[in-house]
């Protein structure tokens, strides 16, 4: 694959990333509103979902900046060990 191809994949990946984390972090925070019992504890019913989202969202976060080290590295071309003649 050329190097302007994955960075463009590289680009895509970061940006649904993002995507991914922004809208687990809304449903978290919808969660947490919402769900959230006056003693601090959340409802049985949503506590699953919200550990889900939660990590969901850290994925999305990760992936994003893998991606992002990955589209920097490959656009500045470090790790290009190739010698070219």
């Amino acid at each position: 694959m050329s190097s302007k191809k994955l960075t463009l994949l590289g680009m895509l990946s970061f940006c649904i990333c993002l995507v991914v984390a922004f809208f687990s972090f809304a449903r978290v925070w919808e969660i947490d509103e919402v769900y959230r019992e006056p003693n601090g504890e959340i409802y049985h019913i949503a506590a699953t979902e919200y550990t889900i989202m939660s990590a969901l969202c850290l994925m999305g976060l990760a992936g994003a900046a893998i991606s992002f080290f990955m589209v920097f590295m490959d656009f500045f071309g470090m790790g290009d060990d190739e010698e070219t003649e």
